[in-house]
């Protein structure tokens, strides 16, 4: 409890804001923390419904991730082989 006291001495400044601002946004945005729940709980509904096409599709945007970024690695290596091979001529 002391510690706690200390902590709370040291960020006085700023905490009770927290507070603040988490009643204010309790009181102005309570539908819309409800629709949000409502709509990730059907997002997450949907999920589990078709969770194999959903895993085939991460896996091919993932595919494409890997070989964009592999080929843009290369790109920099043999830029970089070049900017050297200018230096030391």
């Amino acid at each position: 409890m002391k510690r706690f006291k200390e902590w709370a001495n040291r960020n006085s400044w700023w905490l009770p804001w927290v507070g603040v601002a988490a009643s204010i946004s309790g009181l102005i945005f309570p539908d819309a923390f409800i629709k949000t729940g409502q709509t990730l709980t059907e997002l997450l509904r949907t999920l589990l419904q078709y969770w194999v096409h959903v895993l085939i599709v991460v896996w091919v945007v993932w595919v494409f991730y890997l070989h964009f970024e592999i080929q843009r690695l290369k790109k920099r290596k043999n830029t970089r082989k070049k900017q050297t091979k200018n230096k030391v001529c």
